[in-house]
């Protein structure tokens, strides 16, 4: 992640840096809206027949989704989900959205990590959110203070988190309660990635060798590093 970087350096340098978010953006959506519906409408499969043909589950369009972030990921999911549920908040200061609702049935992580915003995650946080909540981050395991979550978890049986990205990883799992899932940050992966890592650099790279600057800036600038630097800092 591009939080790794130093910000002075990223202004320093003569080349632009390009973001590659869209290189996974689709396959973490895809991941996050997986979790989503494994939390809530898993289908009871059976080897024989249910006579009372009975299915314990809350519809889709009484959900209330809490999304933090709206960028590539962010605006695959809200374009997913906005026709199934019952309401999407967005929280993105950034792009001037300041929708909270704490009482949302289910909260997705989908931001980038930066100082403001570290183990925003936390037990203030958890203490105000719907006790059912479910919770899903394969952002960066920053934004989540751990102790706090799995604290809350237990304290909460009804709730569920969808877990791919910690602190520290690797990441020992044996520590987690009963009712979290967890992957090995992996959401971003799947069997078209290198594929998608080769076009995404060709693009780029035949662009930077055959357009001028001006039309690359006008082209690429969107996804410029540098512009995700406000006061030295990544936002």
């Amino acid at each position: 992640g591009y939080d790794n970087f130093d910000p002075s350096i990223v202004n320093s340098l003569q080349a632009p840096i390009i973001l590659g978010n869209e290189i996974r953006a689709q396959a973490v959506a895809t991941y996050i809206l997986g979790c989503f519906y494994h939390a809530f409408s898993t289908p009871p499969f059976s080897k024989t027949w249910d006579k009372a043909r009975s299915w314990h589950r809350r519809s889709l369009e009484s959900l209330n989704i809490q999304i933090i972030g709206f960028g590539h990921i962010g605006n695959i999911l809200t374009a997913s989900l906005k026709h199934l549920v019952n309401k999407i908040s967005i929280y993105d200061p950034y792009k001037g959205k300041e929708e909270l609702d704490m009482k949302a049935d289910c909260l997705i992580m989908a931001c980038s990590l930066n100082k403001s915003n570290k183990e925003m995650i936390n037990a203030d946080f958890l203490k105000r959110l719907n006790q059912s909540c479910v919770f899903i981050n394969a952002a960066r395991g920053g934004l989540v203070d751990t102790e706090s979550l799995t604290s809350w978890i237990n304290q909460n049986p009804e709730s569920k988190a969808y877990l791919d990205v910690f602190h520290q990883e690797p990441f020992d799992f044996s520590s987690m309660p009963t009712n979290t899932y967890n992957t090995s940050h992996l959401a971003g992966v799947d069997q078209e990635l290198d594929q998608r890592i080769i076009n995404f650099v060709t693009k780029v790279s035949c662009d930077w060798l055959t357009l001028t600057k001006i039309d690359f800036e006008q082209k690429w600038s969107h996804v410029y590093l540098s512009k995700k630097i406000v006061k030295n800092e990544f936002i």
